[in-house]
């Protein structure tokens, strides 16, 4: 997630406004911090154990939602509103997991973030 988001930057910061390593938006960082007892400081964002412990929630409630990891990078590239209307629309979907992604920056992202996993799976022997 890191290595497609920032690239390893710890002080990145997006056209969107994202920022930090695993580029959480100001919005979702403080709604995560907050979850999570951090105090939502703007500049505690950039640092890495902040931005990653926020990220990693995030991401583990995504996957507590939809329970399928394309599923879950789509959401947190594109949002979880986006998601949830294409997951409602059998255009996009079909037995409750995404079939195509309508957003190309998304679908593109999706596709970076699963090599990245299974490269990162391979180098570290977490392959069969």
């Amino acid at each position: 997630m890191i290595l497609t988001e920032s690239r390893f930057d710890p002080d990145a910061v997006s056209r969107a406004g994202a920022q930090g390593l695993m580029q959480l938006m100001p919005q979702t960082y403080a709604r995560t911090a907050e979850e999570l007892g951090i105090p939502p400081d703007a500049q505690a964002v950039f640092r890495p154990d902040v931005n990653i412990r926020c990220g990693v929630c995030l991401l583990s409630r995504l996957y507590g939602k939809y329970r399928c990891w394309d599923t879950v990078y789509a959401a947190y590239n594109a949002g979880e509103n986006a998601v949830d209307r294409w997951l409602a629309d059998e255009r996009y979907s079909a037995g409750g997991r995404l079939s195509s992604i309508p957003y190309r920056e998304t679908a593109g992202y999706v596709k970076k973030v699963r090599s990245a996993a299974e490269s990162y799976k391979k180098l570290y022997g977490f392959s069969p």
